[in-house]
């Protein structure tokens, strides 16, 4: 049984590793699309007067920036910095 809590405890280490920095990635990618300078480009961009659809096209460009940042960005930098901590 000693075997299976060792197995959970390091499940749960992983599992609580990477919700870090899966919200530490989200936090950033929020201070990006929530700056002003953002909000008035988007505006530019769409043209979009209705308020409740610009609220709409802002969290899908959210949700677009969290799937491609964490495919192209977060994963790969992830491997690298833990291949280079493995190798050490």
């Amino acid at each position: 049984m000693k075997i299976l809590s060792e197995g959970r405890q390091y499940i749960n280490e992983k599992l609580h590793d990477t919700m870090i920095q899966h919200s530490v990635f989200a936090a950033i990618v929020f201070l990006i699309v929530s700056h002003p300078a953002t909000f008035k480009l988007v505006d530019n961009v769409f043209k979009i007067k209705n308020k409740n659809i610009l609220l709409l096209v802002r969290a899908a460009v959210v949700g677009l920036i969290m799937y491609f940042g964490s495919i192209y960005l977060f994963v790969p930098l992830q491997n690298v910095l833990f291949e280079g901590m493995k190798s050490k």
